[in-house]
């Protein structure tokens, strides 16, 4: 059984689903680690303790870093995601408690979709 904990009581309840502010940041053992994600051509990184998150191709076309205000974190218990506004762009990235196995045959733990300006990614990740 997941147990959620709250660093302050700013915790907001939308359309049946708990949604967490940057300053009330609920976390569980998903939420206080790190997150890396990878699919073909891209990579994503989320550090949930300095709230940093920052995706990029590997061909450097698309490199967003977002420390300053951090993500928005909506758990929906089966999957996590996460919703990153800044300097007009528009970032939705789900984590989901669904097994990937990439390419190169490595399996992962969970599935991850980006949503980045309209433009879709889909790979494999892991907390650590």
């Amino acid at each position: 059984m997941k147990q959620t904990i709250l660093k302050s009581a700013s915790t907001l309840l939308m359309a049946g689903m708990i949604v967490v502010t940057q300053s009330a940041l609920a976390y569980d053992s998903r939420e206080s680690r790190s997150y890396t994600g990878a699919g073909p051509g891209w990579t994503l990184n989320i550090n949930n303790k300095s709230k940093a998150v920052e995706f990029k191709t590997d061909d450097a076309t698309v490199n967003y870093k977002y420390p300053a205000q951090g993500p928005t974190v909506f758990d929906k218990g089966d999957k996590i995601v996460y919703f990153v506004h800044s300097s007009g762009h528009q970032m939705n990235v789900q984590v989901m408690n669904t097994a990937c196995t990439d390419s190169a045959g490595n399996s992962f733990d969970t599935t991850v979709a980006v949503v980045l300006d309209g433009q879709g990614y889909w790979g494999c990740g892991s907390y650590k």
